[in-house]
């Protein structure tokens, strides 16, 4: 058993069940100190392309949501994210809807190895932090994010 930090398209619990079969949500959850991006890389068959990330930023929160997953799904998740080429699974503390500090394992793309995406993934967390109760402010952000990401 393993805790998975998510915060990209695998918020959305459709997503996330489609490939790791034993994902269970827990909570809520946020990372502090951390912000989201979204990379614009260019175009792929005349549709944007890009990669959600998570990196450190001092007083910045990311907000997703914590799953229990078993081994089997990490695996599948590394396999999918092609850990270690173009991402890396590492651990970061988050603090749950309690207020409990956790460890937790979650995904992040290399940026000189960037994993191309469509601007669909974007939508994807959009959706997924709209399901789950992500707070309103955080939404916003996001929206505006993908908005910016399709003027670019």
């Amino acid at each position: 058993m393993a805790l998975f930090f998510a915060y990209d398209a695998y918020l959305t619990y459709d997503f996330i069940k489609k490939y790791c079969k034993n994902a269970r949500p827990i909570s809520k959850a946020q990372a502090p100190d951390h912000k989201l991006s979204f990379v614009r890389l260019g175009s792929k068959k005349g549709q944007q392309t890009g990669y959600v990330n998570i990196e450190q930023s001092t007083g910045s929160t990311v907000w997703g949501l914590l799953y229990r997953l078993e081994q089997d799904d990490l695996r599948y998740i590394d396999k999918f994210e092609e850990v270690p080429d173009k991402a890396k699974r590492d651990y970061i503390d988050i603090m749950t809807d309690n207020g409990s500090t956790i460890t937790a394992t979650t995904i992040f793309p290399k940026k000189e190895s960037p994993l191309p995406k469509t601007s669909d993934q974007l939508n994807l967390v959009i959706s997924g932090a709209k399901s789950n109760g992500l707070p309103q402010e955080y939404v916003r952000g996001l929206e505006k994010m993908y908005s910016e990401f399709l003027k670019a």
